[in-house]
């Protein structure tokens, strides 16, 4: 059996699909080991995967919230040997990374000659078309440029071309340093089918499919929340499920209050009287006015999502790709709000594909916000639109692409058919 390593950031959406992903590989015989700074391991010992703690004295238990990045100076520990011994431990073939570590990949690259596969929780921002151009590729070498130079210390980066020439290379200049990065594999944690860009196929990308976990992590269900809310297997209710995901105060905090607040009217009026709404608010619960509400809508700081959304008939939420991945592979139309980052990129292919609608607050009057809720509860075009997408979604997952690039089902796998 093969050894993998797999280094996570501390976002918890960027954390959840690794998990079905690893859990995939695990039963086809592959042995994963996590590791990552304290925060993040922690919430994989929850899971049940092997943990690794590393930089524990730089990154103590509780000092990353909200942070998604490893800092700089985690190269010079990775190149000072701070791996050393878990790498001897573990001896893995191969060290996947999540999207938000092209320096910490790099090292470990330069450091132990490890084969490097980065795992996309999310679809590069931008315009990839040119056949030379890889969005994730691309994406990824623009990230470790931007993150070398973002906090001004040249120190840390003299370390590290230092250490690299030591090795042999000749490096002139930063394109030098990150030259390795177009030898890394990509696997996308979705289908390209919901991709409307026309992205050529690439040897080394790998859509392994939307590797939905099938419980929630990060808020584990409980019997009290769907007793307040009156659910159980025979609730014929109207729900709308409202979510701006783990990091709305991070990425647009005033945006997502003016959101919340929305829908929270729409609610008020009598034509949606009948209808409950619930509001994962996260950290902007405590921001939000949540007393003297009318009876049918409940506000809550997190909410059990995966198990929530059996019970759904719209969902409202900021077009992260983990959210929109759960709607579909539960059929529940979608309101896109987009916050920022690849969100609005998001809301574009929900709407072309027909999954449901992308909602400006800014432009859109009460009424309107009432009626594209309504229109999405009755509208079976839409439904349908969304039957046909997760069973792409099922197919992709059936068809083991990740564990078949590995190697491990299938020797002869065709990879130009991925």
């Amino acid at each position: 059996m093969e050894n993998i390593l797999f280094f996570t950031d501390t976002q918890k959406g960027h954390m959840t699909p690794t998990f079905q992903f690893v859990r995939n590989l695990k039963e086809h015989g592959f042995n994963i080991s996590y590791c990552g700074i304290p925060d993040a391991m922690k919430e994989v010992a929850q899971i049940g995967f092997e943990s690794n703690s590393i930089f524990e004295n730089y990154y103590p238990l509780g000092s990353t919230k909200g942070t998604t990045k490893v800092a700089k100076s985690a190269v010079r520990l990775i190149l000072d040997g701070e791996l050393d011994s878990l790498i001897n431990r573990v001896n893995p073939k191969i060290i996947f990374v999540t999207d938000q570590n092209p320096l910490e990949s790099l090292a470990i690259y330069y450091k132990y000659n490890l084969k490097i596969i980065v795992f996309w929780t999310h679809y590069p921002q931008g315009k990839y078309t040119h056949p030379e151009n890889s969005p994730f590729g691309t994406s990824f070498r623009n990230l470790a440029q931007h993150l070398a130079f973002k906090n001004k210390d040249p120190q840390e980066l003299s370390v590290f071309l230092d250490f690299v020439e030591r090795l042999g290379y000749k490096i002139n200049n930063l394109r030098d340093l990150l030259a390795p990065i177009k030898y890394f594999a990509h696997f996308i944690s979705c289908s390209k089918e919901l991709l409307i860009e026309d992205i050529p196929h690439r040897e080394g990308e790998v859509y392994v499919g939307p590797c939905i976990f099938d419980h929630s992590v990060f808020s584990a269900p409980n019997t009290s929340f769907f007793e307040e809310l009156k659910l159980d297997e025979t609730s014929s209710k109207k729900i709308v499920y409202c979510s701006l995901g783990s990091w709305a105060d991070g990425i647009n905090s005033s945006k997502a209050l003016q959101i919340f607040e929305a829908i929270i009217n729409a609610f008020k009026s009598e034509r949606l009287a009948n209808h409950t709404l619930v509001v994962a608010a996260g950290e902007l619960f405590n921001t939000l006015n949540v007393l003297g509400l009318p009876k049918n809508i409940f506000i809550y700081k997190w909410v059990p999502q995966v198990e929530l959304l059996q019970y759904i008939s719209v969902a409202i939420i900021h077009g992260g790709l983990g959210s929109l991945k759960e709607c579909v592979t539960h059929n529940i139309p979608m309101i896109i709000t987009p916050l920022g980052l690849d969100q609005f990129d998001n809301a574009k292919r929900v709407a072309h594909h027909g999954l449901g609608k992308e909602l400006n607050v800014d432009l859109a009057s009460l009424n309107q916000i009432v009626k594209i809720i309504l229109d999405l509860i009755n509208n079976d075009e839409v439904k349908n639109n969304l039957k046909n997408m997760n069973s792409i979604f099922e197919k992709n997952e059936a068809e083991n692409r990740g564990v078949n690039y590995l190697g491990k089902v299938n020797p002869d796998f065709d990879y130009n058919s991925i």
